[in-house]
């Protein structure tokens, strides 16, 4: 089929092995002890999300902080409420300004429901995900039929394989999903704006391959309608030539959940 022409494992892979470095600080206003506990780190998947290091940042911080009435939450630089159900990979890309590591705080009161999700626990980040899943391959063959047609020990898998970081695991159920695709499901991230979400086409109609640089010129015309773009551009942490047809990109550089995140910045300044 069209879309194993364009597989690339070695992309693939090296995605998938991609990691954040996280330092996680208690806030300073539910220390319950004279003593400042020292950060906790970790180095957490790309590909996967900040909420199932839950337990260990709760495990960590028990015996100096409050105990825990609502949810645990995080807080990103700049004081931004952490969306759990966004790979780590795009929140570091969009609030790290790449610095290393991407600095969180944990919060074990005070949830921010105005602007987060609930998230109960484990069961509630795959139930999202699987419903990721689903929208992603609706976007592309135009129904979930491949998704509602996985065995129990499928379903497993796939999920088991992001919430371990085990590529071999993830890809022996999602390899079943590839097929030739019209549509990709993209996700275009900044950090002041709603994501835009679009099912974008992947040719033209005059045949041509569409490109990450027309479709953005497309969907934000105020950075991309010139000839010199006025914003940067990462999937993966990586600034991709805007040439790149999008059809590549859907197939080896989505998210496990089956979208493309496109992050948009601002350049750096000098």
């Amino acid at each position: 089929m069209a879309s194993e022409e364009l597989v690339d494992r070695d992309i693939r892979q090296r995605i998938w092995q991609g990691t954040v470095p996280v330092a996680v600080e208690l806030s300073p206003n539910e220390v319950t002890t004279l003593e400042k506990p020292r950060p906790f780190y970790m180095s957490w998947p790309r590909c996967s999300y900040l909420t199932l290091a839950s337990n260990p940042v709760k495990e960590f911080f028990a015996s100096f902080a409050p105990a825990v009435t609502d949810e645990l939450w995080f807080e990103g630089p700049a004081g931004i409420p952490l969306k759990w159900h966004i790979p780590v990979g795009v929140l570091f890309d969009l609030y790290s300004n790449g610095e290393l590591p991407l600095s969180v705080t944990a919060h074990f009161q005070s949830f921010p429901s105005e602007s987060l999700l609930r998230c109960p626990g484990p069961n509630t980040v795959r139930s999202h995900f699987m419903n990721q899943l689903k929208e992603s391959t609706h976007v592309k063959y135009g129904d979930t039929k491949k998704v509602n047609e996985m065995s129990m020990k499928e379903t497993t898998d796939i999920w088991e394989g992001v919430a371990q970081a085990n590529f071999d695991r993830f890809w022996s159920v999602n390899s079943k999903l590839i097929a030739a695709i019209q549509r990709a499901p993209v996700r275009i991230c900044r950090q002041d704006k709603p994501f835009i979400q679009i099912p974008a086409m992947t040719k033209e109609s005059t045949g041509d391959l569409v490109t990450l640089g027309s479709l953005l010129k497309q969907q934000i015309p105020e950075h991309f309608a010139k000839s010199s773009p006025s914003a940067q551009v990462l999937i993966h942490g990586v600034e991709l030539p805007l040439d790149t047809p999008l059809e590549w990109l859907s197939v080896n550089m989505s998210h496990p959940d089956g979208f493309l995140y496109v992050i948009v910045l601002p350049y750096p300044s000098s």
